[in-house]
């Protein structure tokens, strides 16, 4: 079944590969679905609940045929819900910055500045419903498991397609026809880097028969009123070689060009184009969200098509746990790493993390298989 997975994507890798009509892409999406006053409602929100919702909605129909109470679908989604935030929280706190969370405990409770891992969530979802499975004598902990690992799967697709809009956890550098540069990205860092300089910051196409680098992009950078011709002519040839050197996020996406012309204030002395390089990268959010559906596509099959005419408990659980976390450790590969102590180690944390919980999946689906021919003999 891990196999299905790699086999897919490899596919999907050669015809991409194969139509070279495509470059790269621009990915200038804002997280932002809109904005009034102080409420902004973000794609991230929209994508990870609507991940949830379908999950809930699908397991009151399996409770319902299953004789279960449908009211504990309810009691159910709280508590995966606020398993996976905690989880996922306390997750990359510990997993990734631990020194610097441990000495400033409350910033683990500002969620809306960024900071979840996927490992946390899992741990936390698995707590999580072990307590409720607590309070359920007619619901065993697999019984729930086995249920709700697949909308945990669905939901896993969701949030990464969020993760897309936010443009975060990008991949590596790649020059693959559907590498993505993320120019929001670039636009906003510059915008929040230099508020005392420029107003606008835009990065498009340059759409010219003279260029023949298809990644040269062009950068327009709107001043401030109040910036003269002297300081923007210092802030081109020195702020913007300066910063790509120095804010290491802004130099994830973009770099100069340094054999373009110098730039040159447009005709209203506010505004200075740029030719700049855009670092195009693995769309790994992509792949993972695929991968998550795919899965979710293979327990459902594996849910409904038992052997015997009933899955034996736990069953898709470990199956979940071999090819969600298997899958993962592939796609680590292509991915920049989240902190910087992960360079130069041959595996990193999201993959140290993975593998054991891949190997638990083993364990508990040799045992779980074995179980099922003895019922059945």
């Amino acid at each position: 079944l891990l196999a299905i997975n790699y086999i897919f994507l490899a596919h999907f890798y050669i015809f991409a590969e194969n139509f070279t009509m495509l470059q790269f892409i621009l990915w200038d999406v804002s997280p932002q679905i809109f904005q009034a006053g102080g409420f902004e409602l973000r794609w991230y929100g929209v994508l990870f609940a609507t991940g949830f919702l379908i999950g809930q909605q699908i397991l009151a129909k399996w409770y319902k045929n299953e004789g279960m109470n449908v009211k504990d679908v309810e009691a159910i989604t709280i508590y995966t819900v606020v398993a996976t935030v905690i989880g996922a929280r306390l997750g990359h706190c510990l997993f990734y910055e631990p020194e610097y969370y441990l000495s400033n405990p409350l910033e683990i409770l500002k969620v809306w500045k960024g900071g979840l891992a996927s490992h946390g969530a899992a741990i936390g979802i698995l707590l999580g419903l072990y307590l409720y499975s607590r309070t359920r004598a007619n619901q065993t902990y697999l019984y729930v498991l086995d249920r709700v690992v697949i909308l945990v799967a669905i939901g896993g697709g969701f949030i990464r397609l969020g993760n897309m809009m936010n443009s975060e956890i990008i991949g590596k550098e790649s020059d693959l026809p559907w590498a993505v540069i993320y120019t929001n990205n670039a636009e906003t860092k510059l915008e929040s880097y230099f508020t005392n300089y420029i107003s606008e910051a835009e990065i498009s196409e340059i759409k010219s028969s003279e260029i023949d680098d298809p990644g040269l992009l062009q950068l327009k950078i709107v001043f401030i009123d109040t910036i003269n011709q002297k300081y923007a002519n210092y802030f081109a040839t020195t702020e913007m070689t300066e910063a790509l050197s120095r804010y290491e996020q802004l130099a994830e996406f973009i770099k100069l060009d340094e054999n373009a012309n110098p730039p040159v204030l447009a005709g209203d002395n506010k505004t200075m184009v740029f030719t700049i390089k855009g670092i195009s990268r693995h769309p790994t959010q992509i792949y993972e969200s695929i991968s998550y559906f795919l899965i979710a596509a293979i327990l459902f099959f594996a849910f409904y098509k038992p052997n015997d005419g009933k899955p034996v408990e736990g069953k898709i659980f470990s199956m979940f746990l071999i090819l969600l976390f298997g899958v993962r450790i592939f796609h680590e590969f292509l991915k920049e790493n989240q902190v910087e102590f992960e360079e130069g180690l041959s595996l990193n944390l999201g993959q140290s993390l993975s593998i054991p919980l891949v190997l638990t999946g083993v364990i508990l689906f040799i045992y779980v298989s074995r179980k099922g021919m003895k019922n059945q003999a």
